[in-house]
């Protein structure tokens, strides 16, 4: 039979030791509870860049369904980002003739982003923005004459008029308001 043998280690350390251990500890939990607080999201030089909540935002319009051909009060900004709208939707992602509003709009609520134009003779900005649409699910491109800039960005309650073309802007209004809608995340 095997006999069993216990090793006992004892050592004592000194106070010293002891105290600067504990100092040691002390700092590595400081700091892990400073990098939890905080975490890399809420802090600046880490956080995405997302715009301000007044950058792009405008006044939301009530949700109102509509029929195809009813009168309604007028949109609160062109193109518009909310407000009274048919239950439709649009074919296709890119388009030569104007969306009409109140499809739109529909659209928007469900989280899409409209891209639109007005200018004639524009063959390069438009396969610029085809480009950047055909990366992306759920949005749009389309012509809309009715404005006084050369492109603009909608999704519901956000709109952002260029005077040029800035994709560095686009791409980040596309990945910010995409799949934004009144309900809540997509």
């Amino acid at each position: 039979m095997a006999k069993s043998i216990r090793v006992h280690f004892r050592y004592r350390l000194s106070k010293g030791v002891l105290r600067a251990m504990k100092r040691n500890m002390s700092q590595v939990i400081c700091w892990l509870g400073l990098l939890c607080l905080c975490s890399f999201s809420s802090i600046p030089a880490f956080a995405e860049e997302k715009p301000t909540t007044d950058e792009f935002s405008v006044p939301v319009m009530p949700p109102v369904h509509i029929h195809p051909g009813q009168t309604h009060s007028p949109y609160n900004t062109t193109p518009p980002t909310s407000g009274p709208h048919v239950e439709m939707h649009v074919g296709e992602k890119i388009l030569k003739t104007p969306v009409p509003e109140e499809i739109q709009v529909h659209e928007l609520e469900h989280g899409a982003v409209f891209i639109q134009y007005n200018c004639k003779d524009c063959e390069e900005l438009v396969a610029k923005l085809e480009k950047i649409v055909r990366a992306y699910d759920g949005v749009f491109l389309a012509p809309y004459p009715k404005m006084d800039a050369l492109i603009a960005l909608t999704a519901w309650g956000k709109l952002a008029k260029l005077k040029e073309y800035d994709e560095e802007l686009i791409q980040r209004f596309i990945k910010n308001y995409l799949g934004a809608y009144p309900s809540g995340k997509g």
